[in-house]
């Protein structure tokens, strides 16, 4: 079982989503702490590595948001940040958030 952590920014970035989504984005948070590193439809791991965000490992959709994180120590899950991407690359959706 994995311990969950959150960023400053990741924090920051859940107040700016809408708060009726803002309970799915928890209950995925939630998930991860047992099955941070398994890889499903929803969950899996970067292809390539972000510049902007070069600690983040693995990604985890919900709806049009994601959730980029990676595990430390082995047993504890950084959430480093929650973007909306829609139709965007990932790179290009941490682009535009880090604008805000």
């Amino acid at each position: 079982m994995y311990e969950i952590e959150w960023s400053q920014e990741a924090q920051t970035d859940l107040r700016r989503v809408p708060a009726f989504l803002r309970a799915a984005l928890r209950a995925e948070a939630q998930r991860l702490r047992y099955q941070a590193l398994f890889e499903t439809r929803n969950r899996k791991p970067l292809k390539l590595p972000i510049l902007e965000l070069p600690d983040a490992q693995w990604q985890s959709r919900v709806g049009d948001y994601r959730i980029l994180y990676c595990v430390v120590a082995m047993r504890t899950v950084l959430i480093l940040r929650v973007i909306m991407k829609g139709t965007e690359t990932t790179i290009d959706a941490l682009k535009r958030s880090n604008e805000r």
